[in-house]
């Protein structure tokens, strides 16, 4: 089990050269719990006494290797930065949350199905970061709107 992932692990460093949509790293433990990671946010993957550890930002996973399925994806709905957009606000998908930092005090960030429907929102506190729970929105794209640029994810 460890050569293999090791050997997925290796691989993973060819995938940036692609040009190719948003691409994923899948994980799927023993209990059917799928964690997903944007190879754009460049997850760690470390070993440890029977389990797999990722960080990813300043967020850790760890699960059992035994019974995990790992596998990749792209997805041509990943995030992209809309045109015309200034790029100041930063952002991080991860573990079912959305973080924004480098927005004003007060900016909102809404969340859309793709036919409009307004599911969530939050406003940026006064250090300008904001960041709202996913994981009970369902499964499927999402749009997330600030004033300076829009995302679309597959959630």
């Amino acid at each position: 089990m460890r050569r293999l992932l090791l050997g997925i692990i290796g691989l993973m460093a060819l995938l940036p050269f692609r040009v190719a949509a948003e691409q994923y790293l899948i994980l799927t433990s023993q209990d059917g719990t799928v964690s997903k990671f944007a190879l754009a946010d460049q997850p760690v993957i470390t070993f440890s006494e029977g389990q797999i550890v990722v960080t990813c930002g300043t967020q850790t996973l760890s699960t059992s290797m035994e019974g995990l399925k790992v596998g990749f994806e792209e997805s041509a709905t990943g995030i992209r930065q809309v045109e015309g957009s200034d790029g100041t606000v930063r952002h991080v998908f991860a573990f079912g949350q959305a973080a924004f930092e480098g927005m004003k005090a007060g900016d909102a960030v809404t969340i859309y199905t793709p036919d409009g429907k307004t599911v969530g929102s939050t406003r940026a506190d006064s250090e300008g970061r904001a960041s709202i729970d996913l994981s009970g929105l369902g499964h499927g794209i999402l749009i997330l709107r600030t004033p300076t640029q829009n995302f679309k994810i597959k959630h």
